[in-house]
């Protein structure tokens, strides 16, 4: 039942956070490492495409460089969960079909990325990553770590 009632209140969180303007063009790795704090568990992947490949991206984050993705998402005992909601990785790689590989990044590199790499300027870091750490109860924790 505790479980149950776990996933009903993060798949709300969740629809919180996808209405945020923007939120996946920009905003992914930024959820990915609010929803890594906010469950304390999890492995943050970032899914890159024949685009990341060939400009270099995979190379660098393998090389533990700062560099931006497709997407991010956290995955938690085999699914994966953006905001969009909680997928298998069959469903989740039918949503990005673009996706040709997947790379589990440290949350310390991904907050790197996220305050050092290049990120889609639609989604605004200013008004967004506090609504983020809000309803995900970080308590500043979000704020206080990401570059506005």
């Amino acid at each position: 039942m505790f479980e149950k009632l776990k996933g009903l209140l993060l798949r709300r969180k969740l629809r919180q956070i996808n209405q945020i303007d923007a939120i996946n063009w920009g905003g992914c790795a930024i959820v990915a490492y609010g929803l890594q704090k906010h469950l304390g568990s999890g492995r943050i992947i970032y899914l890159m495409t024949d685009y990341d490949i060939s400009n270099g991206n995979v190379e660098r984050i393998k090389n533990g460089e700062a560099d931006n993705c497709c997407h991010a998402v956290l995955e938690v005992d085999g699914k994966y969960i953006d905001s969009t909601g909680i997928w298998s990785k069959e469903k989740l790689l039918e949503k990005w079909r673009g996706v040709k590989e997947s790379l589990e990044v440290s949350s310390e590199l991904v907050l790197k990325s996220i305050n050092e790499s290049p990120w889609n300027p639609a989604f605004s870091r200013k008004t967004t990553v506090p609504k983020i750490d809000s309803i995900l109860g970080l308590k500043g924790d979000l704020v206080s770590a990401i570059t506005i």
